[in-house]
């Protein structure tokens, strides 16, 4: 994992060429990392994700049935009110009408669910990628030139 360890191990200026490398790299590994904590970030990112991406559908379904039922209206204008072509606009119209109220109904829905969430995902340094910021122990091992550290076990 990429990581910015900080302590008093870890000063500002290395002390030899090998720790200037590692450093560099900034990637270390992390034992017993908090993977359940993981896992409820991925729940909530993509549950977010689907309700924005319903969120995005319904708004756009909303603003074309407002603009071919605005057009509409602007035809009916021209036509007398009396023949079966103002009566067929007329009921296109309304089922327009019902169709953009019925996608504002689900996005005054859809809207506390999103709000929900972005709190929930608030709580992480970062709601777009799951950042661990925690506390471990230099376990003074290396694997593979990477430093070893320790998050240790979490109970719940």
């Amino acid at each position: 994992m990429e990581a910015k360890p900080e302590g008093p191990n870890h000063s500002a200026k290395p002390r030899d060429s090998a720790e200037t490398a590692r450093d560099q790299t900034g990637k270390l590994l992390l034992a017993h990392p908090p993977l359940e904590d993981l896992v409820e970030f991925q729940r909530l990112k993509a549950e977010l994700d689907a309700l924005n991406q319903n969120h995005k559908q319904l708004l756009e379904q909303e603003t074309q049935a407002k603009i071919r039922s605005e057009a509409l209206a602007k035809q009916t204008g021209n036509v007398s009110h009396h023949s079966a072509e103002a009566r067929e606009l007329s009921q296109e119209t309304r089922q327009l009408n019902l169709i953009s109220q019925r996608a504002g109904g689900e996005l005054k829905l859809l809207d506390p669910r999103i709000r929900t969430l972005k709190e929930k995902l608030s709580l992480y340094p970062s709601s777009e990628r799951y950042l661990v910021d925690c506390f471990a122990l230099d376990t003074g091992r290396q694997t593979q030139g990477l430093t070893v550290y320790d998050h240790g076990s979490v109970f719940q």
